[in-house]
């Protein structure tokens, strides 16, 4: 059993409001509902009852406005005191006992595993043994590939032209179908086309066109898509961008036109985002405020993908690194790994003994060495790549 209790303050005060409200927030994505309850418990008793039932409680904020249900109000069929739990099920009756009571106990909605599963489920993206070439060439441009993917982490995804990260961006999505091998997400393949699979899913391609409309127009006609959507979310990233919250798509600049489109996309709040050069056509502050506002956004639900060549500009965010080449995954490492065993630094040509690999630079060499007992040091993203790339292909 798994239940999400509602902080009762922030509900309104009309009962029917009160009970659609909650409803609509602890089951946004739920079509498979076949067993809803509606718990009153003490203040003191939830956290007990959770353990007893052994659940896991998470509170949330109700909102007040805007959620529709079915279900207007909860009736009991029979009720218990027994640790101050009372028990409802959907009939028509207690609308009075709920007004009278819901300033005494704490509302929240319960199911069971085995009719929502959405929710509930860790995040997790598999790639098995993907191979992929487009019709009509000879070359595979993903062989044997094997790759997971966790939440609560920023990925770099880097590679010379030509590996496939743009296409394995794709398959992840749902885009392209592999010719062979698999790409889960949460053990659901990802081409099967799965409504409640899409919309956690947001792919911020490098080259996109949007519509000659207002953004408002924009948000009205695709929001719906994606039932996280926050305007809030999306009013704050154009703020961050300095871009004003209602515009004319078709009159901006493409720069102006990225920026707006990722505002949207982590507005969005789908679980898995995924961008394809996300930084090209933006300036030096756009890029500032990219990592700012990607950054601020990321919450510990979310796996964020980024595929580019402008490392500089992601290397501050990274929490895990993936290289590819045309033989595979050639480095799959969190930065915390990395920044434990590796430095990166500058030194002069008489103290190169236990460098990996180095570069020339105008302050003698761009090395990077094994750590040992030394301080940490910042990644050298492009130093790293050069490393992996010449070492291992």
């Amino acid at each position: 059993m798994r239940a999400l209790l509602i902080n009762q303050c922030t509900c309104p005060s009309d009962s029917g409001k009160y009970l659609k409200a909650p409803v609509q927030k602890c089951l946004p994505h739920c079509s498979y509902v076949r067993s809803l309850r509606f718990l009153f418990l003490s203040a003191e008793k939830w956290e007990e009852l959770g353990r007893n039932m052994g659940g896991t409680w998470e509170e949330q904020s109700a909102c007040a406005d805007g959620c529709e249900t079915n279900i207007k109000y909860p009736c009991f069929v029979n009720f218990f005191d027994k640790n101050n739990l009372f028990l409802f099920e959907k009939r028509k009756k207690s609308k009075k006992y709920l007004h009278e009571h819901k300033n005494k106990r704490t509302f929240a909605v319960s199911y069971n595993n085995s009719t929502l599963t959405k929710n509930i489920t860790i995040m997790e993206i598999r790639l098995e043994n993907i191979n992929f070439r487009y019709r009509g060439s000879k070359t595979e441009v993903l062989s044997h590939l094997s790759l997971n993917l966790t939440k609560n982490k920023i990925y770099g995804l880097l590679g010379k032209n030509g590996v496939g990260k743009s296409t394995l961006l794709n398959i992840i999505s749902g885009l392209l179908k592999p010719d062979r091998g698999q790409a889960l997400i949460n053990g659901t393949p990802c081409d099967k086309g799965d409504p409640e699979l899409l919309e956690d899913i947001f792919f911020v391609t490098e080259e996109f066109s949007l519509p000659n409309v207002t953004l408002s127009s924009y948000v009205k006609m695709n929001a719906p898509f994606y039932p996280n959507f926050s305007q809030e979310l999306l009013n704050d990233c154009l703020r961050e961008f300095e871009l004003p919250q209602d515009v004319k798509l078709g009159e901006l600049s493409m720069g102006q036109k990225k920026k707006v489109f990722m505002s949207f996309a982590l507005a969005t709040q789908t679980k898995v985002l995924l961008m394809d050069e996300p930084t090209n056509g933006l300036d030096i502050p756009s890029k500032s405020q990219f990592r700012r506002t990607v950054s601020r956004c990321m919450n510990e639900e979310r796996t964020i993908v980024i595929s580019t060549h402008q490392v500089h500009d992601i290397e501050q965010m990274l929490d895990h690194i993936v290289i590819l080449s045309s033989n595979g995954v050639l480095l799959d490492k969190s930065t915390e790994e990395i920044s434990r065993l590796y430095v990166f630094e500058q030194r002069s040509p008489n103290d190169m003994a236990d460098v990996i690999y180095a570069e020339p630079s105008l302050q003698g060499n761009s090395v990077m060495a094994p750590r040992g007992t030394k301080p940490e040091t910042q990644i050298n993203l492009e130093l790293l790549f050069n490393s992996v790339t010449s070492i291992r292909e």
